[in-house]
């Protein structure tokens, strides 16, 4: 009986733990938060964050955007100029370049490519390499390298697909046309 309960209150515990861990580490170094500096209070913010990445209470991105919104309401710095350590032209033009990348790879397009490729170019390995190479110094012209590199990772990937698909088949072939010439050779020789 008492066995159960130990057990059950511990299983709660565990389901409950990170709201103990989040409450703990807003309320263990408060005494930081109500200090007159500036100072005390980033520190009261870096220590609530520490504690929050160390037992990922939080997920790991919700607690790297803790400082947009305790920073601020500790007045040691205003919204804006937190927001803006976070999001700027660069990081947009990356993250765009990201989603076109993902964008690309879910509706199939990197698929179509590859067999363009593949279809126009061959399978000669040094056709291949330019069709690759043209299509990512194409794309690297508008959107960032790592975007561009990203965009071509999974049509590189069906690229190696289909050729591996395409080496198989004929295996497969030569293999059947093995089998034939050795079925007559054996007939032959019965005969």
């Amino acid at each position: 009986m008492i066995r159960e309960k130990v057990a059950w209150f511990l299983r709660n515990l565990w389901a409950v733990r990170n709201i103990i861990i989040v409450f703990i580490a807003f309320v263990a170094p408060i005494n930081l938060a109500i200090g007159d500096s500036k100072e005390t209070k980033c520190a009261y913010g870096l220590i609530v964050m520490a504690i929050l990445w160390l037992t990922e209470a939080f997920p790991i991105p919700v607690t790297a955007l803790l400082p947009t919104v305790i920073f601020p309401l500790l007045g040691v710095s205003t919204a804006r100029a937190i927001c803006s350590k976070y999001i700027n032209d660069t990081t947009v033009l990356f993250l765009g370049g990201l989603v076109v990348a993902v964008a690309v790879e879910e509706v199939g397009l990197h698929t179509r490519i590859a067999m363009g490729i593949i279809s126009v170019l061959g399978s000669n390995p040094n056709m291949l390499m330019l069709g690759l190479m043209l299509p990512t110094w194409f794309l690297s012209m508008w959107i960032s390298n790592t975007a561009a590199t990203s965009m071509m990772i999974p049509i590189i990937q069906a690229v190696m697909t289909q050729i591996r698909e395409a080496n198989r088949i004929r295996l497969e072939g030569a293999k059947g046309t093995i089998r034939s010439n050795s079925d007559k050779l054996k007939r032959e020789k019965a005969n």
